[in-house]
């Protein structure tokens, strides 16, 4: 959980992190972090990641990924300007599968 949730300093995990300084229940430090997804900036990406799921199933994979790659359109939930060589946690996680 540690691995997934912690995501450097996020506005997410900042949230977390304040509201476990005060002594809050662990569920309440995911109560603040997952408020602070809610939000546009933040958060969007599952959003638009379920959304490409829901065009997928109406349209099928491949016309999917055909239109984003040759409109350029970016496949939300993949290529985080954060991390250009992928993210740091993913060896963790897949080492663990």
């Amino acid at each position: 959980m540690v691995r997934l949730v912690d995501h450097e300093l996020t506005s997410s995990a900042f949230a977390a992190r304040i509201t476990a300084s005060t002594g809050a229940s662990l569920p309440a430090c995911l109560l603040g972090e997952l408020a602070s997804l809610s939000g546009s900036l933040h958060g969007d990406a599952s959003r638009r990641v379920k959304a490409l799921f829901d065009e997928v199933e109406r349209q099928g994979e491949e016309q999917v990924i055909a239109h984003h790659l040759s409109t350029g359109l970016p496949l939300p939930g993949l290529g985080h300007h954060l991390y250009p060589d992928g993210d740091p946690r993913a060896a963790a996680l897949l080492a663990l599968l």
